[in-house]
Parts: C-alpha cells; sequence; structure tokens
C-alpha cells in the first residue's frame, strides 16, 4: 500500500475511531478537533506541529498529517482570494421522485374529502434532505394553484417560538415585516390573514414542540382556514412528528441508484470514476444527500482525494461526523478559521453575511492582499464556503446579493465543537435579555481574552445601557450589541484600542460618546435601521463632501442629506462619485431650496453601475444629462421636485421601476421624457410606473418627438407590468396601453376611465378614493379582458349599478364603500368571487342573473344594515359563503335555498344572528357542509343548536356597535404594523383602507 493511501487510510480511520469514542474520551475528541483544525489539510502540509499533550489518536492523525494524505493545488491556493465560485440556484435534486409524488398527493389531494387542516410533518435525520424536498413542494406548480396562501416560516433554534413563528407567518404572507410584540393581536393578525382561505404553511427546522403551543396554534391560527389546509412540518424529532399527526411522513437515506451512482453517472467531472470508487463514497456518505454534496463539491476541488479514493480497495462504513471533518480538513486554512467562526452562534441562527465579513476582518481571518481590499476577499472567502455547501438557507435583497444565510443542521453540531476549541475564551455570547429589563449586566471569565462580544438578543428588548466597563474588555476586537434596544454607550468604550467592528444596528441608539473618533483601527461602524440616532459626535473638519473622493471601496447604499448646505461647487466635484463602482443605492436630497442645486447635482454623477437612483427635495428647473446616460438604473425615485421637466428617461436599457412623486411643477408628460426617437422601442424593460401626488399633471403624451426622418412613434410601455395613477386631479386621460395587465387609479380624475377602452389586454383594476357614477361604469363595458375589479372607498352616495363590466370579469371585491347604500349586479356569467367588506351603509345586495353564475367564493363582512335580497339558489357552484357581523336583517333569503347549494363545502358565520337563527331552526340542510365555523368556533350541524344563543334585537345592535368599533380600531392600529418598511409615512385610516385594498389586490393576483 503507497504512502498516500495508508496515510488516507490512517486519517478516516482515526477519525472514526475519535468520534465514536466520544463519550469515553472527550480529551482525543478535542485534539483531533486541534489536529483538524490547526495542522491538517492539503494546503499548509509543511508545518505541523504537536498538540500540547499528544493522545493516541492526535499522534496518529500528526504523523498521517505530516506524511502528506494530500498535495497542496498551487492553484486552489490563489483561488481563494479573489474568485466568485458559480452558485447555482437552480441546483438539479437527484432522487425522491417516489417521496414528492406521494407527498404531492397528500398536499393537493387528501384521502379525507372533508379535512379542514392536514398536518404532514417530515420526519428524518439531519441532512437527509427534509427541507429540500420541503421547497420542491412548496415551489411546485400543482401546489402555487391548488392552495390561496403559501406561506414559508424558518424555524430558529432549538424551542419553537410562538412569537417568532406568528411575525414569520405575517411576513411571508404579506411580504412585510410586523413589529407588534403583543400576543392577542398577533393572533387577531395571524387568524384575518389565513381564515376563509386554503393555505399551506410550512414550518422548517422544528428541533422540538409542545402540545400546547400546536393546540394554540390549531386554535387560534388555524381554525378558520379553508378545507383541505395543510401544514408541513420537517422535523429531526419523532416527538414533534408524532405529536402532530398520527401518520409521519419519514424521510430515509436516498438508494444506491439515487445517491452516489446517480451524481457520478450526471456529473461529467466523474465520467472516469471506477465502481468501486462510487463504493467508497457510499460508505464515507451513507447516501445522505448532505454528506453526498460535500464529498462532492470537496472533490471537485481536489482531484487527489478522488485518486485516494480509487487506490483504496474497500472503505468502512463511517459515522456522518467522519465525512463532515474531512471535508473540514481539506478546506484551506483560513476558509477552515472562518467557517469555526460562524459555529459561535447557536444552531439554526440567521448570519448577516456583511456582518460576517467585517467580523472576520475584525479578527484578522481574512488574507490580505495588494489587489483586493478586505470586503472583497472576504466575500470571495463566503462564496466558496457557500458552494461548498458549508452555507444553506440564503436570502437575498432586491439587488441580489446574499443578505442572510444559516449553516446546516447536520455541520454545527461538528463545527461547534471546533469552535468551543479554537475560540474558548476568546468569544462571549450573551443570550436573550427579558423584556422587563432596563440594564444588561455582563458577567465573564476573563474579560481580558475576550475578543469578541456578542449580544445575541430579541428584537426591541427592553435594556436601555450596557452595565459593565469597557475597561476590562481590553482586547475586544468585535463588539456586536444589534437589536439590543441599548440607547447609550458609555464614554470609556474609549479604552478599547483593538476594536475594529462596532456593531450597533437594530438598536434605539441615539447619540455616540465624542470618545469614539479615538478608535485607532476602528474598520466598520454599523448605524443601520437606528431610526432614533440623532448625530454623530461633531467634528469641525467633518461632514464636507469632498471627504468622500477616496472611499471608492463604499459598497451597497449611499444616501446624502442636506445638500443644500454645499456651499462649494468643488466640494462636489471632490466626491468623485463615478469612481464607486460598487455602490447600488444613491440617494441624494435637500429638505431646502438651493440656488446651486442644479450644479451640485451635475457634479455629483455616479458610475454607470447604479442599480438605484432616490433624487428628493431638487428644486432645479431641469434634470443633468448623466440621469439619462447611466445605463445600469434598474429603479428611479423622484419626490417632491420643483422641476417642470422630467429628465428622458426612456432609453435606458434595464429600468424596471420608476416612481414620480410630489412633483407639484410638473404639468405634461410629453417627448422629451421619452428620449431620442432612434427605434421605435422606449422604456424596453420598465415592470413598475408610478404617478403619485401630481397636483399640476394635466397631459401624459405617448407620443415621441420627430427623429431626424421626420417620424415619431407611440411609446407602447411594451413590458409594463402595474400603472399607479395616486393623487392626480388633472390629469384626465392616459395614453393609448394597450399591452397594459394592471391599473390601479385613486384619488384621481374619474374622467380618466374613459380612456381605458384602448386598454385590450388589461387583466386587474383597483380604483380608490373616487367618484364614480353610472357613466364611467359603462365606460368600464369595453374591458372584455378585465378579471379582477376592486372599487375601494368609492364616494358614490346612492347607487352603484354594475352592469355588463367584462364579459370576463372573475373577481369582484368591493372595500370600505362607507356612502354606498344599494348594489345591483347583473349579468356577470364568469363571477367566481364577490367580497363586500366595511359597507356600514349598504343595505341591499341585489343580484338579478336570469342564469346559474358560476360563483364559488362570496363574503360580506362589517355591513351592519344589510339586507339581502339575493337569491342563493343561482349560485349552484358556490363552494365558501362568509357572512361577518351583518347585521340582524340579513338573511340567505330561503332557507330551502341552502339545500340547493349542494357543493358548499365552508360555511363562516358569526355576528349575522337571523342566518344563525336559520341554523338553530334548520341544522339538517347544512349537514352536507363539511366545514361549518358560527361565531369563530368550528361545529358540526349536531351541535349547532346547543350552541346558538339568539339574542334581542336590542342587545344584539348594542354588540355588533360595540364589535364594530373595536375591530376597526384593531384593524387601523395592527395594520399600520404592516408598514414599517415605510418609516416616514403618517398613518391614518385612509392608510389602513389603501393598505387592505392593496392586499386584497395582490391576493386576487393568486
Amino acid at each position: 500500500m503507497e504512502t498516500s493511501e495508508l496515510s488516507f487510510h490512517l486519517l478516516l480511520r482515526d477519525i472514526s475511531e475519535a468520534t465514536l469514542r466520544r463519550e469515553q474520551s472527550e480529551t482525543d475528541y478535542q485534539d483531533l478537533l486541534r489536529v483538524i483544525f490547526k495542522q491538517g489539510g492539503p494546503h499548509d502540509a509543511s508545518r505541523w506541529e504537536a498538540p500540547n499533550r499528544p493522545s493516541l489518536y492526535g499522534t496518529l492523525l500528526l504523523k498521517t498529517f505530516k506524511k502528506g494524505a494530500l498535495h497542496a493545488d498551487p492553484e486552489v491556493e490563489s483561488k481563494v482570494e479573489v474568485e466568485h465560485l458559480p452558485i447555482l440556484e437552480g441546483e438539479k435534486v437527484f432522487g425522491r421522485r417516489e417521496e414528492m409524488r406521494k407527498l404531492l398527493l397528500k398536499c393537493c389531494n387528501p384521502d379525507d374529502e372533508g379535512i379542514q387542516l392536514c398536518a404532514i410533518p417530515i420526519v428524518g435525520a439531519a441532512g437527509i434532505g427534509k427541507t429540500t424536498l420541503a421547497r420542491l413542494i412548496y415551489e411546485h406548480v400543482l401546489v402555487q394553484e391548488h392552495f390561496e396562501m403559501r406561506v414559508w416560516v424558518k424555524v430558529d433554534g432549538q424551542e419553537f417560538n410562538l412569537h417568532h413563528a406568528a411575525q414569520q407567518i405575517l411576513k411571508s404572507a404579506m411580504g412585510m415585516p410586523c413589529s407588534t410584540d403583543d400576543p392577542d393581536e398577533l393572533d387577531e393578525m395571524v387568524r384575518d390573514t389565513l381564515q376563509w382561505r386554503r393555505c399551506l404553511i410550512v414550518f422548517d427546522g422544528v428541533e422540538s414542540m409542545t402540545q400546547d403551543l400546536w393546540l394554540h396554534m390549531k386554535k387560534m391560527w388555524f381554525d378558520s382556514v379553508d378545507l383541505w389546509s395543510v401544514v408541513l412540518i420537517t422535523t429531526p424529532s419523532e416527538d414533534v412528528a408524532n405529536l402532530v399527526s398520527n401518520e409521519a411522513f419519514e424521510l430515509r437515506q436516498l438508494s444506491q441508484d439515487e445517491g452516489c451512482r446517480q451524481l457520478v453517472l450526471a456529473s461529467s467531472d466523474f465520467e472516469d470514476m471506477s465502481g468501486h470508487v462510487v463504493e467508497n463514497l457510499e460508505a464515507l456518505c451513507g447516501n445522505i444527500p448532505m454528506l453526498i454534496k460535500l464529498v462532492e463539491s470537496m472533490m471537485r476541488y481536489h482531484d487527489n482525494l478522488k485518486h485516494l479514493l480509487d487506490a483504496i480497495k474497500s472503505l468502512p462504513t463511517c459515522d456522518a461526523s467522519v465525512a463532515i471533518l474531512l471535508c473540514v480538513w481539506a478546506l484551506p486554512p483560513e476558509l477552515r478559521q472562518c467557517l469555526a467562526f460562524c459555529a459561535i452562534f447557536p444552531k439554526g441562527y440567521a448570519l448577516e453575511r456583511v456582518n460576517i465579513i467585517n467580523m472576520w476582518a475584525a479578527h484578522g481571518l481574512l488574507k490580505t492582499s495588494p489587489k483586493h481590499n478586505l470586503h472583497d476577499i472576504g466575500d470571495s472567502y463566503f462564496h466558496q464556503l457557500l458552494c461548498r455547501f458549508f452555507f444553506t438557507d440564503i436570502s437575498r435583497n432586491e439587488y441580489g446579493d446574499i443578505t442572510e444565510f444559516r449553516m446546516p443542521g447536520l455541520i454545527h453540531p461538528i463545527m461547534q465543537d471546533v469552535a468551543s476549541i479554537v475560540w474558548k475564551g476568546k468569544v462571549g455570547v450573551i443570550g436573550s435579555i427579558s423584556v422587563d429589563a432596563h440594564q444588561l449586566s455582563v458577567h465573564l471569565e476573563g474579560p481580558e481574552d475576550v475578543r469578541t462580544l456578542i449580544l445575541s438578543s430579541t428584537l426591541y428588548s427592553g435594556a436601555r445601557s450596557l452595565d459593565c466597563t469597557f475597561l476590562d474588555f481590553r482586547e475586544l476586537e468585535s463588539l456586536d450589541l444589534s437589536c439590543s434596544g441599548i440607547r447609550n454607550l458609555s464614554d470609556d468604550i474609549c479604552s478599547l484600542t483593538e476594536l475594529r467592528h462596532l456593531n450597533l444596528s437594530y438598536t434605539l441608539i441615539e447619540t455616540l460618546p465624542n470618545s469614539i473618533r479615538g478608535f485607532p483601527r476602528l474598520q466598520t461602524l454599523d448605524l443601520s435601521w437606528c431610526y432614533h440616532f440623532k448625530v454623530l459626535p461633531k467634528d469641525p473638519d467633518s461632514a464636507r463632501l469632498g471627504e468622500l473622493a477616496g472611499l471608492n471601496q463604499l459598497r451597497g447604499r449611499l444616501d446624502i442629506k442636506n445638500l443644500e448646505n454645499v456651499a462649494e461647487i468643488s466640494e462636489a466635484r471632490k466626491a468623485k462619485l463615478n469612481k464607486k463602482i460598487k455602490l447600488h443605492h444613491l440617494g441624494l436630497s435637500w429638505s431646502q431650496i438651493a440656488d446651486n442645486c442644479f450644479e451640485v447635482l451635475e457634479l455629483l454623477e455616479p458610475n454607470i453601475q447604479l442599480q438605484d437612483l432616490n433624487i428628493t427635495g431638487y428644486s432645479g428647473s431641469r434634470f443633468p444629462r448623466w440621469i439619462s446616460s447611466t445605463n445600469g438604473l434598474t429603479k428611479i425615485s423622484i419626490t417632491d421636485c420643483g422641476s417642470k421637466e422630467l429628465p428622458s428617461l426612456g432609453q435606458l436599457p434595464i429600468l424596471k421601476e420608476l416612481q414620480l412623486k410630489g412633483m407639484t411643477n410638473l404639468d405634461r408628460i410629453g417627448p422629451e421624457f421619452y428620449g431620442d426617437a432612434i427605434t421605435d422601442v422606449f422604456f424596453p424593460s420598465l415592470q413598475q410606473f408610478g404617478l403619485y401626488d401630481l397636483p399640476r399633471l394635466s397631459e401624459w403624451s405617448g407620443e415621441t418627438a420627430p427623429n431626424s426622418s421626420g417620424i415619431s412613434f407611440q411609446c407602447q410601455f411594451q413590458s409594463l407590468k402595474t400603472l399607479t395613477i395616486e393623487a392626480c386631479p388633472k390629469l384626465a386621460s392616459l395614453p393609448p396601453l394597450p399591452t397594459l395587465p394592471d391599473l390601479i387609479v385613486g384619488a384621481s380624475n374619474d374622467t380618466i376611465l374613459s380612456s381605458l377602452a384602448s386598454f385590450t389586454s388589461l387583466s386587474s383594476l383597483l380604483i380608490n378614493d373616487m367618484e364614480l357614477g353610472v357613466s364611467n361604469f359603462q365606460d368600464l363595458t369595453w374591458l372584455d379582458s378585465l378579471k379582477n375589479l376592486i372599487l375601494c372607498n368609492v364616494k358614490d352616495k346612492l347607487i352603484v349599478n354594475i352592469s355588463h363590466v367584462g364579459t370576463a370579469l372573475q373577481h369582484l371585491s368591493i372595500l370600505h364603500c362607507h356612502q354606498l347604500t344599494d348594489l345591483s349586479l347583473f349579468y356577470f356569467s364568469s363571477l367566481q368571487k364577490l367580497h363586500v367588506i366595511d359597507c356600514p351603509n349598504l343595505y341591499r345586495i341585489l343580484v338579478r342573473e336570469e342564469k346559474e353564475t358560476p360563483l364559488v367564493e362570496l363574503v360580506v363582512e362589517d355591513c351592519p344594515e344589510l339586507i339581502s335580497e339575493v337569491c342563493f339558489g343561482k349560485f349552484p357552484a358556490l363552494r365558501k359563503l362568509i357572512g361577518k357581523n351583518c347585521g340582524g336583517d340579513f338573511t340567505i333569503y330561503n332557507a330551502g335555498d341552502y339545500k340547493k347549494l349542494e357543493k358548499l363545502e365552508y360555511l363562516f358565520i358569526t355576528g349575522c344572528s337571523r342566518v344563525e337563527l336559520e341554523l338553530k331552526t334548520f341544522p339538517s340542510l347544512i349537514s352536507h357542509v363539511p366545514c361549518i365555523i358560527v361565531g369563530d368556533q368550528k361545529v358540526n350541524y349536531e351541535e349547532l343548536k346547543d350552541l346558538i344563543e339568539v339574542p334581542t334585537r336590542t342587545s344584539y345592535e348594542s354588540k355588533t356597535e360595540d364589535l364594530l368599533h373595536r375591530r376597526s380600531y384593531n384593524k387601523v392600529k395592527t395594520s399600520l404594523l404592516y408598514w414599517t418598511l415605510s418609516i416616514t409615512c403618517h398613518f391614518d385610516f385612509h392608510s389602513f383602507l389603501i393598505y387592505r385594498a392593496y392586499y386584497t389586490w395582490y391576493a386576487l393576483q393568486i
């Protein structure tokens, strides 16, 4: 047996024996980790030193490494610094076809036809592919068509946190974060979000769950969901699986044909691999998907390993930790250090990429290079580890940059063992703080040795100051107080002379001590999302634009405010923004009128690779030419600017989103907007276009200026998906847009609707805060393509007569129309969903339909004066009927109509006393309905008579009035929490109405 083969064989044996005997000999195991981490690997085989106390396994392994099992690859050594390896988003998944087929059937075709909620636990060991399978199901086209709402919740940590899960459900469903901490409000918001809808809720990575938590979710969150809703839970715990279901979906190792063998057949890199190499791979990986990916990536970068596996005749079956430690050992030393650092955070913790790279740099873990800055090197390290599958669950921002990631659950325990040795005594991680805390006390043994101090707390925690002296942490290099709720730092922070990284993001910090200017080594100061922060420590020589000149490595977002204070134009030139090629977003704003604003803006020309430009408060009469030639722009926002002219933007090749807001002097959109008519293609990539608060805008021409041949064109906006017109009272018409699918019109001239005849592809229309009449609805009769129509807060006082509005109309929603008294619906041959919500003066819904309609969903909510004249016998296809807080006179018209609703599957009635009386009197009429919810409680028809108590007219009216008042208040209050991304908004009831309308708008797109 050759030396390399023998050494490699010894390596695998020693790792295997040490991991198996860990309980009997923890010292041997730790010695093994020290050797692997500090002295192993193919890149530094000449500088091994014996551990302080050589053990049997450490000594054997040390000899193995000294002999050099793998030889360093000089190409790999050089790649570590600069190369960004490809990340395959659409990575092919081998195997699991049969499991996927069965799981799709369980989700989309349940055995029990009347089941309301089906809980399906996917149970299996770490790395077996539970999350991958769940994601495949979640993204499958059949699942997207079957479920009205899909929600993905990544569970962080060992314990299931109800508060975190509720916020994640709201964020996933609404697309916006929710900041409330009140558990009752969270329960109500989650219930309101999920109720009536057929939902798929995925809880990924549930380590443990109590019966009380599961029962709470079933009762408070899932009790009102539509039939055939599914909760999918990925868990390694059989206890969790048994808690939520009697039948678990167990995931086992891949078969031989699906595992390593399939990988070899599918990859051109392994075409020459012999049969016994595949057998050795199977022994090493056990056909566990995560291990296969780890080892496969290692073999891809280290050809010698493939040859060693070929040289070994027969490899014994290994434990999972053997393959993981082998992959860690094969990493270059600098990557190994960075990987171990990530393991000091708890299992399942969402790590911020930029923050982690800054901490790597602060600890000197990045190999410096004269050609590249530290952040680029750190970014390269991150991508190398990501491509080797040491990181997973990545999240991206709007620019496509990775923002967060996690370490896989199979790898984290092993790396945590390594980190406990490498970073012992050098890292202090402080756990969660109680909400009631006003001070945070830090007590660590040997603080003088601590290099990193991390406050791992929950968002918006109550701590206001750090009750410790920084004098004890003389060697501190990285201080992370993010999300801690502190408002100030003590002055003795200046004693941290070695501090390189200070993270105060997401805190309530208001000011910084003046001593913070004296840090000699500080590399990064993170104050992102600190909305209480007032001002940086004053320096008479600071805050000049010229100081940006040498900061060409600025990346991400740069906002420059109060540009009216620029007295010398030369300062703008010195800033050299065009040299800052790594900026994605540039914000330039004035808070006052400035005479030199054009010159300043002209000299602040960014690099052509800039993606997002935001100009606010600019008072110049025209815009500089560079805006029209910055071809990398994908998003432009021009707000509160005094110019009467727009920049020429029609030739920007990849511009996707354009917003014009508060331009009080803009009265016309004309040919200059489109630019030179070189071709007949303008705004080739524009998808979102918004006009907001333009009080003088009276004309929008789609015609371009004549070209050199005297030919002008009509701009068609071929790629435009959504056009929003808000608060443009003088704009009477729109240019022809025959390909536009979605239009939102609010608080604008109602005659604008008369120009929609040319919108031949219009599919969805939202009309908000406008007064409409019969004539305007007649203008909509030409929209044969219209499928979704939402009327929100329309001002009509008497009658809305909707007749012949689009023969293809499928979804009609009437929301918050407080003046509406009478609603008449005629001739809707295609209508499938009708929602009437919050119309307090509506007393009649009259449906005059000679033929049966395909209506499958009817929702009537918060209409206390309603007297229904709907003949439900006209809706034999009705599957879902919701009546909520609709007064004592609302009725189903005829008790016999219930029997005609043979396809009714979901009946939700609360706050409708007359309907409840009908159900009590004739409970057998709804015996065919699988899901019945009355008074927010799920019942069957046999329990109905005992459950319902019909109140008197007087008491009911009083109860309804109180209920509506409370619901209105709570909805306004809680809805504002969804707007946390728009911090500067002024919230009022109108904002809430718009929110409800927009949410319904997006829900109807499903």
